[in-house]
């Protein structure tokens, strides 16, 4: 408001964050007929008894006055800097009109705001080392109060994802250690496994994570991309079951995913392309997809024979003409830990139509440790369901 002078007299904004400020002019005195910001070359007629809106956005933190067209009423801008405990709220169903006043802190732990995330009518403000819950008071002057805090924070800005009725992110915890998790309730439930736990904790970067998820064949996924390790990771919430994804020997080639008209669209990282997530194309953007599992050990203390390994998978799938017209899925197995493995040994997975063609490898020799490896490199549809093994 400005009458005789400016109310709040006060106004804190982020550096780098638009700012629409609206001044409410309720008296005709020529005094205050304008407003200037020098420090930002801003000056801007003020008509009375209407209402002004004025939109920039700071370039430097610090703290700047402003004043009336006679330099007689003064105000002071904050401009605090990025990485801080504040956060804005925009006007209701506008998000680009902003109020420098609509803020407040998320002081509870003395860690700064990565990011705020909107869930189920509340606000997840996620700190670097914890997290606060925010949900509507009803206040007129700030319209959300603090509910509760955990001590674990957001690891990467863009690794938060809604997760069927949650939301999963990359965590840190005091120690700095980084877990994927998922929200129940307030509690953040581990979801990556010891095994992957020791795999993130080993990547030199972790902060630049990217991650989306999506729903295919009654599975909802989470897809989350280490950029500088060149790592992409797929979580499989129906089965609970973690996966490397590969485009060309490297990271998957999508980086960020959204939901338009019941489908899913993913980004080029390389490129400006958008494509199409679609279950039932098995190449990416016409280069061929590699689908491959390793099993557990099995192991003896005696040493056993293997007298046959019995691929329980979906067959028939081979396509009309061309490459996988007749599939192949190709063995290798270790008898040392993985350490060294045999040469390939493919079997015809049927082609298309033959629905009863069982895949199967038979005398693959004698050993106390086996550990398999079936890979699939033709463009049909691949679904592995189980192995069985018939030893002596």
């Amino acid at each position: 408001m400005v009458k005789g002078g400016y109310s709040p007299s006060l106004i804190r904004v982020q550096q780098g964050v638009p700012v629409r400020l609206i001044f409410d002019r309720q008296e005709g005195s020529d005094c205050t007929s304008r407003v200037v910001f020098p420090d930002f070359r801003i000056s801007k007629s003020l008509p009375a008894f209407q209402k002004t809106s004025l939109e920039f956005t700071p370039d430097r933190s610090g703290e700047f006055g402003f004043a009336c067209g006679m330099n007689m009423l003064h105000g002071t801008l904050i401009v605090e800097e990025n990485g801080t405990q504040n956060f804005w709220i925009s006007e209701v169903d506008n998000g680009t009109a902003w109020d420098g006043a609509d803020f407040d802190n998320a002081d509870q732990n003395p860690d700064d705001i990565v990011r705020v995330f909107a869930d189920h009518g509340e606000l997840l403000v996620f700190g670097d080392a914890s997290t606060e819950f925010w949900a509507s008071s009803g206040a007129t002057d700030f319209p959300f109060s603090r509910l509760t805090s955990i001590e674990t924070g957001l690891a990467a800005k863009w690794s938060v994802a809604k997760f069927e009725t949650s939301v999963m992110f990359l965590a840190k915890n005091r120690l700095g250690n980084v877990q994927v998790v998922l929200l129940n309730g307030y509690t953040p439930m581990p979801v990556s496994t010891p095994d992957l736990d020791t795999l993130l904790n080993q990547y030199d970067t972790t902060n630049d994570a990217v991650a989306f998820s999506y729903r295919e064949n009654g599975h909802t996924f989470y897809q989350l991309t280490f950029p500088a390790e060149e790592k992409s990771w797929l979580y499989d919430g129906t089965s609970g079951t973690w996966s490397e994804l590969q485009s060309d020997g490297t990271r998957h080639i999508a980086d960020i995913g959204e939901h338009f008209n019941g489908k899913t669209y993913v980004s080029d990282h390389e490129s400006a392309r958008v494509y199409l997530l679609d279950p039932n194309t098995y190449t990416e953007n016409g280069t061929g997809i590699t689908r491959q599992f390793v099993g557990r050990h099995v192991f003896k203390e005696d040493r056993q024979s293997i007298n046959s390994f019995w691929l329980d998978m979906e067959t028939g799938v081979g396509l009309a003409t061309g490459q996988g017209s007749d599939p192949q899925a190709v063995l290798r197995y270790s008898t040392d830990g993985g350490h060294s493995w045999s040469n390939e040994i493919p079997a015809p997975i049927g082609k298309v139509g033959e629905y009863d063609t069982r895949v199967i490898w038979h005398r693959l020799g004698r050993a106390r440790d086996f550990t398999f490896e079936v890979t699939v490199t033709d463009p049909v549809k691949t679904v592995f369901v189980n192995g069985f093994i018939k030893t002596s």
